[in-house]
């Protein structure tokens, strides 16, 4: 049973976890929306949706974890998100992402995966195999 989802919008994230349950979105704003989504449904956050220090609207890219196993609303994982959605609307520059060089895309790529890497560290009793 599937216990562990993975939210994204990062192709480094979706190359590395190859083969879980992983939900790939096209931005920043569609992964905290589809959290929103899970979360309503039963899913928890099991990382932060603002790890990492980097503002929303500075990063294109966004990766979270969340857990299935309580099967109800998690109150707590619900404001983080809608507080997430709020600040990332109130920094989302203009089109900014568009304008970066590959190489700093790349970066970006590599400071979200480590940051989802460590959360599925912390959850290794977990299943994320589909």
């Amino acid at each position: 049973m599937e216990t562990l989802l993975i939210i994204t919008n990062n192709p480094a994230v979706q190359a590395r976890y190859r083969g879980c349950m992983l939900s790939m979105q096209p931005d920043y704003q569609r992964v905290l929306l589809t959290a929103r989504d899970a979360i309503h449904q039963g899913w928890r956050l099991m990382m932060h949706p603002e790890s990492g220090s980097v503002l929303p609207g500075r990063t294109p890219y966004r990766s979270l974890l969340l857990d299935n196993t309580h099967r109800r609303p998690d109150w707590t994982s619900l404001e983080m998100i809608e507080n997430a959605l709020i600040r990332f609307r109130h920094f989302q520059p203009p089109e900014l992402v568009s304008h970066w060089p590959a190489g700093v895309l790349r970066d970006f790529q590599f400071i979200d995966l480590n940051l989802l890497r460590q959360a599925v560290e912390n959850c290794a009793g977990n299943s994320l195999m589909t």
